[in-house]
């Protein structure tokens, strides 16, 4: 069987035979051969001829030099090619390599780009770049075989001087085909092999709000770069990742990112990152303590539930808020330590405070005792003078001399009896202005400040501080060293004056005389307010007649203490359980109520008796986002599931906290500011009373219904179920008010027919309100049943 194939080009070869016949070629006579030969094309050819013999004369002797075994010869030409190689292919440059390099230089170009670009060297690597690396490969060896083999080489040249000849004589330019360079990664290798630079550590220190929410910061940093003109300066920006939590110090390396060098490979940077001192907290490990202790206020010990409020770290506050472990104790100094479990660095870990009765001080201050008035030429107490910059105000106040700006701050804010977020900045005199003291600097030798802020003109005594000044003068004059001052012929105002300063007045006895005048008118309309008066009468007629409690060698009685005739209700009791003087109260030279053993025995065991107890506070539910601009979160804490303790008593106490990262930022220091401002307030109105179990430690609220109607006790009191429905209904709760008619038709089942069919209408008109037809209509015929006259 003979298999035949058709050949469309032979076909149409043997038909132009077929019609043609065989034709000759014409060939050229002498005259023409001769002037195609002095034609412009041949001239060119020749020119072209020559300059690239010219070319590859030139390249032979550079070759000579720079590899003496090259030996070329004419016969290189005309041997077979080792590889069919592409002249528009610079093999020089795939291989990173001179174009007058020697075999040996091409040998070690290829084996080093080899180890990179091997199939074998691209284990675990992806589809994608297994793929290019090979097709480098190729590239790499088809110039090795090209370049590797000396007659090949000089064919490789040879073509390509050819084109560059064609060029210059006849301006075409030679083709080109895109290839791979290897001239930056034989850089790199060169790099790689020379011995390793410095390695630099740098210590930085960041604000903790980095370490709090995790964040990232850009370092710029001058470094010395080697580019083709040699080392030049530049700038780079290194961008450090802080996670949440990080360990400090927060390692970042930058390998090869320093300076760069002749003879080793460039420095490597390490950025050590950690935190700045923090003006309110300190971190130990994961967890935050607070740096200043939180004052409860001077008379925490009068209120039933507590309030304290602190910033932590940029961007959070803290509202505390519960019951008073310290109501109505006599303990001289009282701490709460409270532990804020997820308030710390991580969500397990947790913030520390402490909360004392008194001011807010740090903890390396000395604690505060209930009001004990220093004496004047006390050792550790000095007067400090407060004058306002702009309303030119001035106040006195007494501080320890190791106190801090800080707690001058917080005595001032006391001390006025001005709000919380009241802006209060303490200055001094720098380079001809003011700038604001640290928070931490200690007063030293100052003795007086000049402060800005919320304006005030002095000190504002209301009614209530009135009250509570008298008070404080009537306790100071019972305090022991009053006392030794009756006995002698100094004067109890001496001692009295130094309640002035707890009030921001000056310590002086005219000062002290005015303010108790002014006192007592403020005070002559409040109620209840008779015993008190009269005993700052009698202190003022004492301070009169200090001439001498002696009188024509008789002792006088002074107001206060203590005759025969007159017997108080502490003497009655001190003597009725026998805890009087050993003479009794009718000695002539007796002793007074507070002088008597039992009573300094328990005035001493009151002031040493140190209260103080743990409150650990858990998370409440899940954080709430609040829309505000910026967004921030609130969290509630409670410690309702802490065991009880052998210390003091655990209240039930309940915290706040405001969370707003955004704000952490120093350009953000306005908007949070703004937000605190408009949400804290509305926060400690609310916040505090939408759960039920902080309502039940709250007072309960008195009904507004009489609970009985007839003074008979002896009957169960009834319900007002329609008292409570009326209202409800005129305060558009129709539920509510549905549910209170139905409950008293359950309670008043023989009640008359038109009081039923009135609340049965009502009821009818709560149903029809929220859409409930079908049980209005029904309450509706019950209501006509029972008053046919009602129909329409």
């Amino acid at each position: 069987m003979a298999v035949t194939t058709f050949d469309g080009q032979f076909s149409f070869k043997q038909d132009s035979l077929a019609r043609l016949g065989k034709r000759d070629t014409p060939k050229m006579n002498a005259d023409q051969y001769q002037a195609f030969q002095n034609s412009p094309f041949m001239q060119g050819v020749r020119k072209t001829e020559d300059l690239c013999w010219t070319f590859t004369c030139d390249r032979d002797e550079k070759r000579k030099k720079t590899d003496p075994s090259f030996k070329p010869t004419d016969d290189d030409f005309g041997a077979p090619k080792a590889h069919e190689f592409d002249r528009c292919i610079n093999y020089y440059k795939v291989l990173g390599i001179d174009e007058y390099a020697s075999q040996e230089e091409v040998k070690k170009a290829y084996k080093k780009l080899s180890l990179v670009y091997h199939p074998d060297k691209t284990a675990g690597m992806g589809a994608d770049q297994k793929e290019e690396y090979a097709a480098i490969f190729i590239e790499l060896k088809n110039a090795y075989l090209t370049l590797s083999d000396n007659p090949t080489r000089r064919q490789y040249d040879r073509e390509r001087d050819r084109d560059k000849a064609s060029f210059e004589v006849s301006g075409f330019k030679p083709k080109t085909r895109a290839h791979f360079d290897a001239s930056e990664v034989l850089k790199k290798l060169q790099e790689m092999q020379k011995p390793p630079g410095k390695h630099i550590d740098i210590p930085m220190a960041v604000k903790l709000e980095k370490f709090f929410y995790g964040g990232h910061k850009g370092i710029r940093r001058e470094r010395r770069v080697k580019d083709f003109g040699g080392f030049n300066q530049e700038t780079r920006i290194y961008r450090v990742d802080i996670p949440r939590a990080a360990t400090e110090p927060h390692e970042v390396t930058f390998r090869s990112g320093g300076d760069h060098h002749e003879d080793t490979r460039p420095d490597t940077l390490c950025f050590k990152m950690s935190s700045k001192p923090h003006a309110v907290v300190e971190r130990r490990g994961e967890d935050l303590v607070l740096r200043s202790r939180v004052g409860l206020g001077t008379r925490a010990q009068d209120d039933p539930y507590l309030w304290a409020e602190t910033p932590t770290v940029g961007g959070r506050h803290l509202l505390l808020w519960g019951g008073n472990p310290f109501y109505h104790t006599s303990a001289a100094s009282g701490e709460m330590k409270v532990q804020v479990k997820g308030e710390g660095l991580t969500p397990s870990a947790s913030l520390h405070m402490v909360c004392r009765l008194g001011l807010a001080a740090t903890t390396s201050s000395p604690v505060a005792a209930p009001f004990r008035p220093a004496a004047r030429g006390s050792a550790d107490q000095v007067l400090l003078t407060i004058k306002h910059m702009q309303t030119d105000g001035k106040i006195f106040i007494r501080i320890h001399k190791t106190a801090t700006i800080g707690e001058v701050r917080s005595k001032i804010i006391e001390v006025l009896d001005l709000p919380r977020n009241a802006t209060v900045r303490m200055l001094q005199h720098f380079s001809g202005g003011y700038t604001p003291f640290s928070e931490r600097q200690q007063l030293g030798a100052l003795r007086s400040l000049n402060c800005a802020g919320t304006a005030w003109n002095g000190v504002n005594l209301t009614p209530a501080r009135c009250k509570q000044f008298l008070q404080d003068v009537i306790r100071a004059s019972e305090q022991p060293d009053a006392q030794a001052k009756r006995g002698s012929d100094a004067d109890i105002v001496s001692v009295l004056v130094n309640v002035l300063p707890e009030y921001g007045l000056e310590p002086g006895l005219s000062v002290m005389k005015d303010t108790l005048v002014l006192a007592q008118k403020k005070v002559e309309g409040l109620p209840g307010m008779e015993h008190l008066v009269e005993k700052i009468n009698s202190l003022q007629s004492m301070t009169k007649t200090q001439a001498g409690k002696h009188v024509n060698g008789a002792q006088k009685t002074l107001p206060g203490e203590i005759n025969g005739s007159q017997r108080s209700g502490i003497q009655s009791f001190l003597l009725m359980h026998n805890l009087g003087p050993p003479g009794g109260f009718a000695k002539a030279d007796q002793q007074t109520a507070n002088e008597a053993p039992a009573m300094l025995r328990r005035l001493a065991r009151r002031q040493q008796w140190d209260a103080s107890c743990r409150v650990t506070l858990e998370p409440w539910g899940e954080p709430m986002t609040l829309f505000t601009k910026p967004t921030c979160k609130v969290t509630f804490y409670t410690n309702l599931h802490q065991p009880r303790s052998a210390g003091c008593v655990v209240e039930p106490i309940f915290a706040v906290s405001i969370c707003s990262p955004p704000c952490a930022k120093k350009k953000a220091a306005s908007e949070w500011r703004n937000l605190k401002d408009s949400l804290v307030p509305l926060l400690k109105l609310t916040a505090f009373h939408v759960f039920k179990a902080i309502r039940r430690i709250l007072p309960m609220s008195l009904a507004n219904a009489p609970a009985a109607v007839s003074g008979d006790c002896s009957e169960a009191t009834a319900m007002p179920w329609k008292v409570l429905a009326d209202e409800a209904f005129h305060e558009k709760n129709y539920f509510m008010a549905g549910s209170f008619y139905t409950r008293w038709m359950e309670e008043h089942l023989d009640d008359e027919p038109s009081v039923q069919a009135a609340v049965l209408s009502n009821r009818a008109a709560c149903w029809a309100k929220v859409g409930h037809f079908e049980a209005s209509k029904e309450d509706a015929q019950k209501a006509l049943e029972l008053r046919p006259d009602w129909g329409r």
